[in-house]
């Protein structure tokens, strides 16, 4: 039997080294195990637990990426959101201000059309006033060309119109001269009676006898 100095002596013996160089072993209670094989072992251990934590640090990566690539699309879309809300308030902008305008030019075309209305109501009305006087300017012209005319073929008195002198006798009573009486003062005169059927022949006579009572 060996005594527990004996097993404490033989446990405390980590490694036995040759002179020769030769491979060192670590001994396990009653067997010697060479060191080579545990580092070996060990570092395959490490390099596992290295390559499984390369993993896990890339799956957390990957997520991280995944939970930011949609903020960053959504930034992108808020911002072009903004964008739009943006272009469409200076296009609303832009049609308020041009239908403004438009509608200051409609009313300044408007004033225009009356303006242009009243001118010419204006314009018809000058035309006409125009027209009643040169009409007038002709009745006058003629009538005095009747009298200058009257002057040199027509005795006193009477009246030249048509190349014919004419005398419009006035009853100094108020009972008017019969056929009879009037011929007689006619001849009396120098003239004779006669019925007129001309109705410009008709008026001047009559206005001659108007112009004579004012």
């Amino acid at each position: 039997m060996m005594s527990n100095d004996d097993n404490s002596n033989e446990k405390s013996t980590p490694t036995e080294t040759g002179n020769n160089g030769s491979t060192s072993a670590v001994r396990v209670g009653s067997r010697n195990l060479p060191l080579y094989p545990l580092v070996v072992v060990c570092l395959g251990l490490l390099n596992t637990i290295l390559f499984i934590s390369a993993i896990v640090i890339g799956v957390y990566c990957g997520k991280v990426r995944e939970v930011s690539t949609p903020d960053h699309n959504t930034h992108h879309l808020i911002f072009e959101i903004k964008t739009i809300n943006e272009m469409h308030t200076e296009i609303t902008k832009s049609q308020v201000e041009a239908k403004q305008a438009l509608e200051k030019q409609l009313r300044h075309h408007h004033q225009i059309q009356l303006q242009i209305a009243q001118n010419q109501s204006l314009g018809d009305q000058l035309q006409t006033q125009i027209e009643g006087l040169l009409l007038e300017k002709a009745t006058l012209q003629a009538r005095i060309s009747d009298i200058q005319g009257s002057c040199e073929r027509c005795l006193p008195g009477w009246q030249l119109i048509n190349s014919t002198c004419y005398f419009h006798s006035i009853s100094e009573t108020a009972i008017p001269k019969n056929w009879q009486d009037s011929r007689a003062d006619c001849i009396h005169r120098g003239g004779n009676l006669t019925v007129i059927d001309n109705l410009e022949e008709q008026v001047s006579p009559a206005s001659n006898q108007d112009t004579s009572k004012k």
